[in-house]
């Protein structure tokens, strides 16, 4: 589901709480100014990204990091801890 307007957040996060606003609902919410001006007092960042993006992001970064972990050798040095 698409809605007009900008925001930021990842509908994934939420999903994993088993809440399930709208995505347009979201999206309202965090183009409040009050809403965004907590999110810049509290130094973060949020990008709103519907479910479909949402697993995109979500698969991407599990492949980008996975391939990162197994070629730093942090993958073994997990390994060894655990033995």
């Amino acid at each position: 589901m698409r809605c007009q307007g900008d925001g930021v957040i990842d509908i994934g996060i939420i999903e994993r709480l088993s809440i399930t606003p709208s995505p347009c609902k979201i999206k309202a919410i965090i183009a409040e100014p009050e809403f965004q001006k907590n999110v810049e007092n509290n130094g973060l960042q949020f990008e709103y990204l519907n479910p479909e993006e949402s697993q995109a992001k979500w698969l991407y970064d599990n492949q980008t990091l996975s391939k990162i972990v197994r070629e730093t050798g942090i993958l073994e040095r997990i390994k060894e801890q655990k033995k």
